[in-house]
């Protein structure tokens, strides 16, 4: 409570309401699996740091898996700048990494002397362990397997308990909301946006239609503003050299 208290922003309705459900979870006689939804810009990373942050004072690590090292940037920066004055050992893993960052950051990991770990599916290098894993949260879940998923979970000490599981999604698929109906999965929404937060409009252009995209890209780059264009990998596994394009 103190923390989010401390919080330069005030948490809206539905993130306080998926804090509280998450940390009843954590108290819970047995491993918790749920599944967070909420639209982009609603504010479910808050959600997950907080979280976060009460596995750490109950002395446990939290595995923070992305699919993209973009994402996964994004995510220790801000994690990072969230916990800077808090004694929390924040580290990243993906792939570009050099091979002996890579090592030192694994024998830390499995030392305890990283308290959060935010990676893309380097981290589910089965040589990888964690002293205390207490906590699991997989972003944009739906990017990853049944197997890969549940291999972060299989990395620990076999004489600890299972972790908890958050699952994060902004996209309501149905595979996603299967795993509510036939894993068991608790299902929380994130309804309300941020207050000053700007609207995202999101639209899909057809093929044919290539034209009134790059005239729009034009219309914004002669009014000085900045275009992010993403090129995902779409059959992407462990084993694949295929990096995603960000220009």
């Amino acid at each position: 409570e103190r923390f989010i208290e401390s919080l330069p922003f005030k948490l809206t309705t539905s993130q306080s309401r998926a804090v509280d459900l998450v940390c009843d979870d954590l108290v819970g006689e047995f491993a918790s699996s749920r599944l967070i939804q909420g639209d982009v810009g609603s504010g479910k990373t808050i959600v997950s740091a907080i979280v976060a942050y009460a596995t750490y004072i109950s002395g446990l690590q939290t595995a923070f898996l992305a699919p993209t090292e973009l994402l996964v940037d994004q995510h220790y920066e801000y994690i990072k700048n969230l916990f800077n004055r808090k004694n929390i050992r924040v580290a990243s893993l993906k792939g570009s990494m050099s091979t002996k960052i890579k090592n030192d950051t694994i024998k830390r990991l499995e030392n305890g002397s990283i308290d959060i770990i935010i990676g893309t599916h380097s981290l589910l290098n089965s040589s990888i362990l964690f002293k205390k894993l207490g906590l699991c949260i997989i972003d944009e879940q739906h990017k990853f397997g049944i197997n890969q998923r549940s291999s972060l979970v299989k990395n620990r000490d076999p004489s600890d308990m299972s972790p908890h599981i958050i699952y994060m999604s902004a996209t309501p698929i149905p595979r996603s909301l299967a795993l509510v109906l036939y894993q068991g999965l608790d299902y929380t929404t994130i309804k309300d946006m941020p207050k000053g937060r700007k609207h995202v409009i999101t639209e899909r252009i057809d093929p044919n239609s290539r034209s009134v995209m790059y005239s729009k890209i034009e219309e914004h780059l002669i009014e000085g503003k900045q275009i992010f264009w993403v090129c995902p990998v779409i059959n992407i596994s462990e084993s694949s050299e295929l990096e995603s394009i960000y220009s």
